[in-house]
């Protein structure tokens, strides 16, 4: 009797533990962690809090700085990158932030949706500074997921409303990842 009950249990613990591991894989961001606190900005797409590199997820922006290489705008004259970082600086300046993730990039960095913090916050990837980057014409979007696919439409947007560094003006700017390519061989 004592051993039928024992495989029963065994059998249980089994079935709850392949219910867990389904659930990580079917639902990762029901188990997100968080990181807050005062962001230091490293690019227009990284911050660091608590010394930790945070890539913000979803988006590409131009490089301020890349093995000794600035990315210029279509334009050839207009420092994308130094803007991209910049309009992310005066976004986070004096903010308590708040990103949450659930992996990291092949380099180690958390890839995170961030945002300034607040005691009630409710996530939505519209508030979120990933979004703000891309709606104002400061980033490219980056196909990452799911998650990610309302960042396409959004940077549509901001192309056709000439938003930011898609202005006429400064001509646009070139993908940052096919950009780095370019300069993979410098």
């Amino acid at each position: 009797m004592f051993h039928r009950i024992a495989q029963i249990c065994q059998t249980i613990f089994i079935i709850l533990l392949c219910i867990y591991a389904l659930t990580l894989i079917w639902c990762p961001n029901v188990y997100a962690e968080t990181i807050k606190g005062k962001a230091r900005v490293i690019d227009g797409d990284t911050i660091e809090i608590q010394g930790e590199k945070i890539r913000l997820q979803c988006i590409d922006t131009p490089e301020s700085y890349y093995k000794g290489k600035i990315q210029y705008c279509l334009d050839n004259e207009t420092d994308c990158g130094f803007y991209a970082k910049k309009v992310l600086l005066e976004t986070v300046r004096n903010k308590e932030i708040i990103c949450e993730y659930t992996k990291r990039d092949v380099y180690g960095r958390i890839l995170g949706m961030c945002q300034e913090y607040y005691w009630n916050i409710e996530w939505d990837y519209t508030g979120t500074l990933n979004y703000r980057m891309v709606t104002e014409g400061y980033a490219w979007w980056y196909n990452g997921g799911k998650e990610c696919k309302p960042f396409k439409e959004a940077m549509e947007d901001a192309q056709k409303y000439e938003k930011g560094l898609w202005w006429s003006g400064y001509g646009g700017f070139k993908e940052p990842r096919l950009w780095r390519k370019t300069r993979s061989n410098d």
